[in-house]
């Protein structure tokens, strides 16, 4: 087992084995080097992946390097490139990073049109697994679109639960960790 460095803490795994769906490799983005850097820059402004994100706007390069520094300094937030088979398969992210109630949200970047066979299911048992195996949260959220329909299937096949739906279009979901689930009377 490989040790990394990530946020100045040494973690002993950078690698997930997904079983039947492989092993991905996590890069986080501070890690990145600059090909990463600009691949990840060309994710972020990829009209198809834009569109179903809550800032749609284009990314200026400055920008998206200020950004990508200020992730070293956030521990409420961390991003990853996935990488398998040597090919980059997208990111996932995670926001809102609660260590004391043990939650947080995430979300990837996986363009459902290049035609990778089961993305969405890698990328989305590689954040099931990080979340819960790795950072030990209790609970996962994320936010949809209602209108996509295609990541609200995968979201409901992976077992999260919708648990709200605003008036902006945007459903929320939940998956509780059932190693932590306690019943409240």
């Amino acid at each position: 087992m490989r040790e990394i460095k990530l946020r100045g803490i040494i973690l002993k795994l950078n690698k997930i084995d997904l079983g039947s769906r492989g092993v991905v490799i996590l890069i986080d983005y501070v890690d990145a080097n600059i090909d990463e850097t600009k691949l990840i820059f060309s994710m972020r402004n990829d009209i198809k992946i834009r569109e179903c994100m809550h800032n749609q706007d284009e990314i200026s390069w400055k920008n998206h390097l200020i950004f990508m520094r200020d992730l070293a300094s956030r521990k409420d937030r961390q991003y990853f490139l996935v990488k398998q088979d040597n090919y980059y398969i997208r990111s996932i992210y995670f926001t809102n990073l609660d260590n004391k109630n043990k939650v947080a949200y995430f979300g990837l970047y996986a363009n459902q049109f290049e035609g990778i066979y089961g993305v969405g299911d890698i990328l989305c048992t590689t954040c099931i697994s990080y979340a819960f195996d790795v950072l030990g949260l209790r609970k996962l959220k994320l936010e949809v679109f209602a209108k996509n329909i295609k990541a609200r299937k995968l979201y409901a096949r992976m077992k999260f639960k919708e648990f709200v739906e605003n008036n902006n279009g945007i459903v929320g979901m939940e998956l509780t960790n059932d190693r932590y689930n306690t019943v409240v009377a």
